[in-house]
């Protein structure tokens, strides 16, 4: 404070050369730069502390040069032997200190120390400025300490925020993940139900392939209609199966985007935990203080702005919250595809189910048809066997009777042939001879009737033949289609997946030899 005492001036050297002694002690001050200080005059008891304070105000009025003090440095030049024109300056009315009279000079060092009391209010005490300096950096470590607080707790309600958003965030990823597995687990049966249907599919295309061998079937027939039917709802069955795969895979894509925006969020929010925690933590821990960096004191205050965008708490907000309705969103959406996957495949495989019970209760009344056909075929092949035997006895007794009307009317054209070489008289009145006719008459007669029903007897066997033939052939027929509708019945259609019920698709999770 204030200027440094370089030397002390002995009193000759403060009186005029025409004032005489002086009865005052001074002290002259001399500042860094050379210049003479004004002197200071003390009565000995003042302490070196106001004296300092005295000197240093009257260096600054010293300096001044609208006032008296101010002459005292060029009076000081010119007694060096510097001139007015020496210093550069121009002083109007100065004189030089050599011609002050010593009464002047005495009103000049009363009204300077007048000057020095008054500026000494202005200036402040060196324990005053300690204690001010003590005060300022107290109430600076304070506020720092407040804002230091503040920030920590700021910081505190940001790591409990965080972790409550985290909280959340990690539920939802639960239930997330629940939902996604009971999803998944509803796909795989998707797939199995989609094989089982295929399976269906099969055994339906292998009747149709066996019914072509059946042998004049109408087209109308009622198991190709029932066949053809399963076949259009197997077809439709296959196809929503088929669409709900595609929804369900889509959701699947869907839930995992959800879920890496859930992971992404959680890991930034569980990192910015770990960093604000220990942000926190610095302010309270000692250990962390310990940790110092290579460049942690090469810090420096910069006024910056931040690294990233500040976003607002809304949007902070507004950011997780998305996240998590968006999970929910997808979350509902999986339940309700699930939902309504169950209902539809139930109804699918009551649908088929039914259709399956329609073919094969077609195809037990086609057989039973074919059954009461073969045993009716069967029953006129019978008929006609009997009358097929009983036309070859007939033919068989007329052959034997021919045989045995042959010998009489041999007989009978002997005598006739040895009677016409008598005479002509011997012919009058013959009875013997007509006889004889008449014999002949009646064998013809009964000979040609005899052969006339071999001929027709054998003209209905020929008939009978060829009835019973065409039986034969019907009876077949049947047997073939009966043949086909058993094997369809008894062997393809056990083949049938016992899957589908009325209660649905009874599947549990996919065998392994169907994951691909």
């Amino acid at each position: 404070m204030g200027c440094r005492m370089s030397r002390t001036i002995s009193q000759p050297d403060l009186a005029s050369p025409t004032s005489g002694n002086c009865s005052r002690k001074t002290k002259e001050n001399i500042n860094p730069a050379g210049m003479i200080g004004v002197p200071v005059i003390s009565n000995g008891k003042e302490s070196p502390r106001t004296l300092q304070g005295r000197i240093t105000n009257g260096s600054a009025i010293l300096n001044r040069r609208d006032t008296p003090a101010g002459s005292l440095l060029d009076a000081y030049s010119n007694r060096n032997g510097q001139t007015e024109e020496d210093q550069g300056l121009i002083l109007a009315g100065t004189k030089p200190i050599g011609q002050v009279e010593s009464a002047s000079q005495a009103d000049f060092f009363r009204m300077l120390d007048e000057k020095i009391a008054q500026r000494v209010d202005d200036y402040e005490d060196p324990a005053e400025v300690l204690r001010l300096a003590r005060l300022a950096v107290k109430e600076a470590n304070n506020r720092a300490m407040r804002m230091q607080n503040n920030t920590t707790q700021q910081l505190v309600q940001r790591v409990k925020d965080l972790k409550y958003w985290s909280a959340e965030i990690d539920r939802e990823l639960q239930d997330l993940r629940e939902d996604n597995e009971d999803l998944q687990r509803y796909f795989r049966k998707v797939r199995t139900c989609a094989s089982i249907t295929g399976e269906a599919m099969k055994c339906n295309e292998a009747c149709n392939a066996v019914r072509r061998k059946r042998i004049h079937v109408d087209a109308n027939d009622r198991v190709d209609s029932a066949l053809g039917k399963e076949k259009d709802t197997i077809g439709d069955c296959m196809k929503q199966i088929k669409e709900f795969n595609g929804i369900i895979e889509k959701q699947i894509e869907i839930n995992e985007e959800s879920k890496n925006r859930l992971m992404r969020d959680f890991t930034l929010k569980q990192e910015a935990v770990s960093l604000d925690h220990r942000a926190a933590a610095v302010a309270v821990d000692s250990k962390y203080l310990l940790r110092k960096g290579p460049e942690v004191d090469n810090l420096e205050l910069r006024d910056v702005g931040p690294l990233q965008r500040m976003s607002e708490y809304q949007e902070w907000v507004e950011n997780t919250a998305a996240n998590l309705n968006n999970s929910a969103k997808a979350r509902t959406r999986s339940r309700k595809i699930v939902a309504r996957l169950v209902s539809t495949t139930r109804d699918l495989a009551q649908v088929m189910r039914q259709e399956a019970i329609n073919v094969e209760n077609t195809l037990k009344d086609s057989i039973r048809v074919w059954n009461e056909w073969r045993d009716s075929l069967q029953a006129q092949m019978n008929a006609k066997d009997k009358d097929m035997k009983v036309a070859d006895a007939a033919i068989a007794e007329i052959d034997v009777a021919l045989k045995l009307k042959g010998s009489p009317l041999q007989v009978a054209l002997a005598r006739q042939s040895q009677r016409c070489m008598r005479p002509g008289i011997e012919l009058c009145n013959d009875k013997a001879q007509h006889a004889l006719q008449a014999e002949l008459n009646n064998l013809k007669s009964s000979m040609l009737s005899l052969e006339h029903q071999l001929d027709k007897a054998k003209e209905s066997r020929r008939k009978l033949d060829g009835d019973r033939f065409k039986m034969q052939r019907k009876l077949e027929i049947c047997q073939q289609n009966i043949a086909v509708d058993y094997e369809i019945l008894r062997q393809i259609r056990t083949t049938y997946p016992q899957e589908i019920q009325l209660s649905g698709f009874l599947v549990g999770e996919l065998p392994k030899a169907i994951v691909k």
